[in-house]
């Protein structure tokens, strides 16, 4: 009876090996049809926000920062600084257009309480897990079309800064490689290092 039981378990474990490597097989072959698609933006119509800042008073620079991974770091490709009789002296005003997939958002703050102010364009969800959800559908869409893709869920189109003509001196973009490093895992931790950073180079 023993030996009879024996043979049934070494069938099912035999079995059971067989449909493992069957699958392993059937998962290959459908890995091997998947394509890369490259980074995947949303396609939605354009949004815009406007916001207006009041600068820190006297001459100190106020920097345009951007916390936000791959591409919406490099601000220097998409902003421009301009000045306007319509602001009043002491007042900033930014202006951003953009794309962003569903649940995703734009910010705009600023910190104005130290010796150097900045304004901080950064999106409302940093986490993978709640960036990824806010692409589910792409992610979804994509699997059955065997494409493997990277997602952006917000695109950064324009950004534009108008200040008086008194303070146009005063507004200086962040350069893009101070972000960069940071913007790879874009954590706050991380971009508090950039910040570091910024200082750096301001006193430099």
């Amino acid at each position: 009876m023993h030996k009879k039981t024996r043979y049934i378990m070494l069938g099912v474990l035999c079995a059971g090996l067989l449909l493992i490597g069957i699958g392993a097989g059937v998962l290959g072959v459908e890995f091997a049809q998947f394509t890369y698609g490259g980074t995947r933006f949303p396609e939605e119509e354009m949004d815009r926000k406007v916001e207006s800042f009041q600068m820190n008073p006297g001459s100190t620079p106020v920097w345009i920062n951007s916390y936000m991974p791959y591409p919406n770091y490099d601000l220097e490709s998409v902003a421009k600084i301009q000045v306007s009789e319509d602001v009043k002296p002491g007042m900033l005003q930014v202006e951003v257009s953009y794309q962003k997939a569903p649940g995703m958002d734009i910010w705009v703050s600023s910190d104005m309480t130290g010796d150097l102010g900045s304004i901080t364009i950064r999106q409302s969800k940093v986490s993978p897990v709640a960036t990824l959800l806010c692409c589910k559908d792409w992610l979804l869409e994509d699997l059955r079309n065997r494409v493997w893709c990277e997602y952006a869920p917000l695109r950064i189109n324009a950004v534009e800064i108008t200040v008086n003509p008194v303070d146009q001196e005063r507004v200086r973009l962040t350069p893009p490689e101070v972000y960069a490093p940071a913007m790879e895992y874009y954590t706050y931790e991380d971009a508090a290092v950039a910040e570091t950073a910024v200082v750096a180079l301001e006193e430099a």
